[in-house]
């Protein structure tokens, strides 16, 4: 029941995240730049649409264009959740944190990867770190 109710936090989050983090990615992604944008936007579309294969390739461009590209990352690690590479998430969730430290809701995929993989520690201290970083995650 709790890993149930867990997946649906993390479905809300993304809804929400998606919205928040994509108004404002290219104005705080150290190295992001008009390049991007398309290939990330129609990443998400495939994304909202289940498509996360599609997602992950759409992610990949950015990632080619712009490796420097913090967002692409993190976006790509929610595809990969969805997928149940739990590791391949937080690989990508390592990535935009070293790109982007302040990045909250990379922190928080993380410590969802991290706790589907059993790593409960990682997951707890990982969701911390969101919440300082961003206490709207709290309610999330």
């Amino acid at each position: 029941m709790r890993a149930r109710e867990d997946d649906l936090m993390f479905k809300k989050l993304i809804a929400v995240a998606f919205g928040a983090i994509f108004a404002v990615s290219l104005a705080v992604s150290p190295g992001a730049n008009a390049e991007d944008v398309p290939f990330i936007k129609s990443g998400k579309a495939k994304f909202i649409q289940g498509h996360y294969r599609g997602a992950i390739a759409d992610y990949d461009r950015a990632i080619a264009l712009n490796p420097d590209y913090a967002d692409a990352y993190y976006y790509r690690g929610l595809a990969k959740s969805e997928l149940g590479d739990h590791r391949g998430a937080v690989a990508d969730c390592d990535k935009a944190i070293e790109l982007n430290s302040d990045l909250a809701v990379a922190y928080n995929n993380r410590g969802f990867a991290k706790s589907k993989l059993g790593d409960h520690e990682g997951a707890k201290a990982d969701r911390k770190r969101a919440i300082e970083l961003d206490p709207v995650l709290k309610d999330r």
